[in-house]
């Protein structure tokens, strides 16, 4: 929407890029009602200030087009073999510009040898696990390490969320709880936050965790499950370990936090509590929403690959509902980030017409006053009326 002012506050984190200032300072400004608009730059460097008003363009990065369960293309559709599999890997449009001659004519067969060891796929390239379970890996290769704990971890979660249970047993909300218990140990798995205004607890001490002897059960149990699908990258093959070493992809297999060392229990306890906190800085509360985001992600991918015909297809229900939790959560941060009270505490005193015969002799002015209750907001108000339009 247009405005007649629009204020930059500090260096906002380093959130704040040329592209977004520009498109920001360009709604200043209202057609039709303002012949100006006003930019008010408030504790920020000359340097910085330039930089944005410059405009300078950023660098435009691609995305690496090597994956490794890039083998998995031709194993779910007809209409890709492995000759086009392994003519991806030829010669990527990065090295052409850099021009530079690394090899990775090998990457497709490493990827084919990984998904065979990992037991996804057989020597003859056809599904070894469930058809969707591959689907959902696919769908979730911007997060190797976690698509393929996923599929390890999903005859898990059919056999506590699913065998036996009834068909309303997903709509409770304690299900839904120990599902994303479940759920956080290898997706968004970050190391403790340590930041003022947030809990210093980790996942596993929390009182929820702690409280119920099951939960303590599957707490073990669910660690249990990710130290063993990670145990498994240490058995591979030496021919397929020096694959994975030379092409950088044993680092991207592996979850980011090891077995055994505290994780980040921010993102559980506000999935619990149903909103994000509010009282911490806004970087912090910007990355919080970009790990939400990508909770929300992984979990509807899951539902949209597995509510289809096939072995884990009763998880559908479950997965739909926790992504409607988060989907609620995300509209709520962004309402409360949005729809605030007005907390300049200024108000504008009207014209009015001065008694001629006044004491001071300071008859026949009319004058506009601003009065500035929040001291907080006098910077903002002098350098606002400095740039103001003159009517």
């Amino acid at each position: 929407m247009p405005f007649r002012t629009c204020a930059f506050c500090g260096d906002m984190g380093g959130l704040l890029t040329p592209l977004m200032a520009q498109q920001m300072s360009g709604r200043t400004g209202r057609r039709g009602l303002d012949t100006q608009g006003n930019i008010v730059y408030l504790g920020m460097q000359w340097n910085d200030i330039s930089g944005l008003i410059l405009g300078q363009v950023p660098d435009i990065r691609g995305v690496e087009p090597l994956y490794p369960t890039m083998a998995l293309a031709p194993v779910l559709s007809d209409h890709v073999d492995t000759r086009l599999g392994k003519n991806a890997c030829l010669y990527s449009f990065k090295q052409f510009q850099d021009n530079t001659s690394d090899v990775t004519s090998d990457y497709f067969d490493m990827s084919c040898n990984l998904l065979r060891e990992l037991g996804f796929i057989g020597a003859d390239l056809r599904p070894a696990v469930c058809f969707t379970a591959l689907t959902t890996c696919f769908e979730l290769r911007a997060s190797i390490a976690e698509s393929l704990v996923v599929v390890q971890s999903l005859p898990y979660f059919y056999e506590e969320f699913v065998v036996g249970k009834n068909k309303d047993f997903a709509e409770k909300m304690q299900v839904q709880v120990d599902f994303f218990a479940r759920l956080l140990h290898f997706i968004d798995r970050h190391e403790p936050l340590n930041v003022p205004g947030l809990s210093d607890v980790e996942f596993s001490q929390l009182q929820i965790i702690l409280k119920y002897p099951e939960r303590r059960e599957a707490w073990t149990k669910w660690e249990d499950i990710i130290a063993h699908s990670q145990s498994r990258l240490d058995n591979f093959s030496e021919e397929l370990k020096e694959q994975l070493e030379r092409t950088g992809v044993m680092s991207e297999i592996r979850l980011p936090v090891d077995i055994g060392k505290p994780i980040d229990a921010t993102l559980f306890s506000a999935i619990v509590a149903q909103k994000l906190p509010t009282d911490i800085p806004s970087t912090i509360k910007f990355e919080l929403k970009k790990r939400l985001f990508h909770v929300g992600t992984t979990v509807i991918k899951m539902h949209n690959c597995l509510c289809q015909i096939g072995e884990f297809q009763g998880l559908e229900t479950l997965l739909r509902k926790c992504y409607t939790r988060i989907k609620y959560m995300l509209s709520d941060a962004m309402n409360n980030e949005t729809v605030l009270t007005d907390q300049s505490g200024a108000s504008i005193k009207p014209f009015e017409e001065e008694d001629a015969d006044a004491p001071d002799g300071s008859g026949g002015g009319a004058e506009e006053t601003v009065v500035t209750e929040d001291p907080s907001v006098e910077a903002l108000t002098e350098a606002t009326t400095s740039l103001a339009v003159n009517e």
